[in-house]
């Protein structure tokens, strides 16, 4: 059974899909199976791992329909036959006004994973910089959270509205726990 890993945080530019795409790579480089999620709308870990924007089928269909197949494509490059992806392409923004009245909106990523748990060591989502129906479909998906943010006082800040949103989110997944909060962007030179 695959380890489900969510990188989140509503603030923007701390570093989300960077610490996706890094750690995603640095598993399948040690022979582990990983899927790679991507849940935001901007779609930059699927162009940063060459998954074509104008795939056949992306997250967006696999959350709208639930009979839908969640459409995996490998990554090409050094890590082989290891690394998958499901992409996300533009109109996974209009996913979160399609699902608002959806009965268990918040479940869709879930179900979907547990199809496909067995065939990975890892999942690795990588998240927008909000706290919608995206993010909390991935939260309830997950085992655990990291969460990157910038050594900055704003970002630090928004912390304890992630932390209030996960606590919500144990009604849903109870195992949910924070794995760890890494710090981005450090720069010695400041306070």
């Amino acid at each position: 059974m695959a380890v489900t890993i969510v990188v989140a945080n509503q603030k923007g530019g701390v570093g989300k899909t960077t610490t996706t795409a890094n750690l995603a790579t640095a598993l399948a480089r040690h022979q582990l199976r990983v899927l790679t999620v991507d849940a935001d709308p901007q779609s930059n870990l699927s162009s940063a791992f060459g998954a074509n924007r104008d795939a056949d089928k992306s997250l967006a269909d696999a959350l709208l329909k639930r009979d839908i197949e969640l459409p995996r494509y490998p990554v090409k490059g050094d890590c082989g036959a290891n690394l998958d992806i499901v992409p996300a392409t533009p109109e996974l923004a209009s996913v979160e006004i399609a699902l608002q009245s959806k009965l268990g909106r918040e479940l869709r990523l879930r179900e979907h994973l547990i199809r496909t748990e067995r065939e990975y060591d890892y999942v690795l989502i990588d998240t927008p910089p909000s706290l919608g129906v995206l993010t909390l479909n991935a939260l309830v998906a997950a085992d655990w959270v990291i969460i990157p943010t910038e050594a900055r006082f704003f970002s630090l800040q928004g912390l304890q509205m992630l932390n209030e949103s996960i606590e919500e989110v144990t009604h849903l997944n109870p195992q949910l726990r924070v794995l760890g909060i890494v710090l981005s962007k450090f720069d010695r030179r400041l306070r």
